[in-house]
C-alpha cells in the first residue's frame, strides 16, 4: 500500500512533535528577537545623544544575545533534524529489507525522506507563518486607502 506525500509528513509530524515544537518555538523566539533589533538600537542612539553612552553599552549585549540565540537555533535545529532523518533513514532501510526491495529503490525512498525533513526544516515554518502574513500588506492597503476615503467624505460632507 502507497503512502501519500501528506499522510508521510504528518506521520513525521506526530512521532516527532516535541521535537519540530522545539525547533520551531526557537525559530520563533529568533525571529521576535530581530525585531527588537531596531528598538533596542533606537534606545541605545537616544542614549548616546542623551550624552548617557554607559547605558547604550547594553545594546552591544542585546546583540551579542541575538547572535548566541541565533546560534544556539541552528546548532539545534541541525542536531534535531539530523536526528530525525536518522531515525526515519533506518526505519525505512530496515523495511525495505525486509521485503527484499531492489537498492536503488531503497536508495531512492531514503532520497524522498530527506526530502520530507527538508519541507520541515526549511520551508514549513515558512507556510504556517510567513506566508499568511504576505496578505497583510495588501489588507492594510486597502484598509489605509478606505480610511483616507473616509476622512475625505467627512470633511467633504461637513
Amino acid at each position: 500500500m502507497q503512502k501519500s506525500a501528506f499522510k508521510t509528513l504528518i506521520f513525521i509530524a506526530l512521532k516527532h512533535y516535541k521535537k519540530l515544537i522545539f525547533t520551531f518555538s526557537l525559530v520563533i523566539l529568533e525571529n521576535l528577537a530581530f525585531m527588537l533589533y531596531p528598538i533596542f538600537g533606537g534606545f541605545a542612539i537616544n542614549k548616546i545623544l542623551a550624552g548617557e553612552a554607559k547605558i547604550a553599552i547594553i545594546y552591544i549585549f542585546v546583540i551579542f544575545g541575538i547572535w548566541f540565540l541565533g546560534a544556539i537555533r541552528r546548532k539545534i535545529d541541525t542536531y534535531a533534524f539530523s536526528k530525525i532523518y536518522a531515525n526515519l533513514a533506518v526505519n525505512i532501510i530496515s523495511n525495505e529489507r525486509s521485503t527484499n526491495t531492489s537498492v536503488s529503490q531503497t536508495s531512492a525512498r531514503v532520497a524522498l525522506s530527506r526530502e520530507f525533513i527538508n519541507f520541515f526544516e526549511y520551508s514549513f515554518i515558512f507556510y504556517l507563518f510567513f506566508e499568511p502574513l504576505q496578505c497583510f500588506p495588501s489588507i492594510m492597503r486597502r484598509s489605509i486607502i478606505s480610511s483616507f476615503i473616509n476622512m475625505f467624505l467627512n470633511i467633504y460632507r461637513r
